[in-house]
């Protein structure tokens, strides 16, 4: 190969992945400001009650935990509930609880069974209840908020461009 023309070739390629790579960032830059031209709301009590949103889908939880179990299961893995009186129990497999199909799939690909933190939250959220969990880096945070996410944002009315967000996990 003569050295020119691999030089000449190597700086194509430089000037393509420039150009790539600025494009790339013109687009994420665009995509990240598209949110910055949404006006703002005022909410009211009368706003919040006029849009229809449904929070509870216990239909979809099938846990076999007696109350016993469930307390026995929360005192194994350190899972304190505070601020409700009626506390769904866990799921301990993931045939208890009912996600769309895809997603029921490659849970039972990839693991064996829902985590701690996805066990009890599941319930919790699937129950309409608020959450707040705190768990180790990798115990399966991300999922136990994200599924029930789904399961709420497919059974809530269409939302219009730029309406803003149905679920919000930080």
């Amino acid at each position: 190969v003569d050295s020119e023309a691999a030089g000449e070739a190597r700086h194509l390629l430089c000037q393509m992945l420039e150009r790539r790579l600025a494009g790339n960032v013109v687009k994420a830059h665009k995509a990240a400001s598209a949110g910055t031209n949404i006006p703002p709301v005022e909410w009211d009590d009368a706003k919040l009650k006029a849009i229809p949103v449904r929070k509870g889908f216990p239909h979809r939880l099938h846990s076999k935990a007696t109350p016993e179990a469930s307390q026995r299961f929360r005192a194994e893995h350190a899972i304190q509930i505070e601020g409700l009186e009626e506390v769904p129990g866990p799921v301990c497999t993931f045939e208890e609880v009912d996600f769309p199909k895809e997603v029921q799939s490659v849970l039972t690909e990839r693991y064996d069974a829902p985590s701690p933190i996805q066990s009890q939250a599941w319930p919790l959220l699937l129950h309409g209840h608020d959450v707040i969990g705190l768990s180790e880096t990798g115990s399966g945070k991300t999922l136990a908020f994200l599924l029930p996410g789904i399961v709420h944002l497919r059974a809530q009315p269409r939302t219009k461009t730029k309406e803003g967000p149905v679920v919000l996990v930080l």
